[in-house]
């Protein structure tokens, strides 16, 4: 699907409210220029991540399946660059798993120090991130997955904080985390669950 004429334009549209669940089709598909909106989004998400190539349809088509009307404020407050990403990480496309593994789990090793992980667990729960990032909605009923509702790093970080609190309880621990040592998660924004994580 191209971007350039009306056909291709109406075409994009039609994939992406295809890929909707019912609840959000009915939200979006009455808006106002939707082609340009969507086309705006992915070249943004293409600009952010140089080198990264994602067919628009690709791209359009991983957002619809995405969204989760429970956390979604618009499409214009996605974090398109990292939905970008996160999509051509999936596809396996040339030059996203280096840009993945450093914009995304750069921070989530720095957290995991800060809480004193030994490197053995935070290679598997880094390992378990890349594995859950990999599942496709469609065998993620419960919505667990990334929707672009805030930071990707940050959905990650507070993942793997909560992966390495049930590992320790499992083994019985006693090793609280440091005091403060939350305080420096990558937020750019009011992610609601790393808020409640800081807590």
């Amino acid at each position: 699907v191209g971007s350039g004429t009306m056909q291709d334009t109406q075409l994009l549209v039609e994939l992406f409210l295809r890929h909707l669940d019912d609840d959000a089709r009915r939200v979006l598909s009455p808006a106002e220029e939707l082609a340009g909106r969507l086309t705006a989004m992915w070249a943004a998400g293409r600009a952010a991540s140089p080198g990264v190539e994602v067919p628009i349809a690709e791209f359009v088509r991983f957002v619809a399946l995405r969204i989760d009307m429970a956390s979604f404020r618009g499409l214009e407050l996605l974090r398109v660059e990292d939905l970008y990403l996160l999509c051509a990480y999936v596809k396996g496309l040339p030059g996203a798993a280096p840009l993945f593994e450093g914009r995304c789990l750069g921070p989530v090793t720095a957290t995991l120090r800060r809480i004193r992980t030994d490197p053995d667990m935070l290679d598997d729960v880094k390992q378990a991130l890349r594995h859950a990032v990999l599942l496709d909605r469609s065998i993620d009923p419960e919505h667990k997955h990334y929707a672009g509702a805030g930071s990707l790093a940050s959905w990650l970080c507070v993942r793997a904080v909560r992966e390495v609190g049930h590992r320790r309880d499992r083994r019985g621990r006693d090793d609280p985390f440091e005091e403060h040592s939350l305080d420096d998660l990558p937020v750019q924004d009011e992610d609601q669950e790393l808020v409640y994580l800081k807590q």
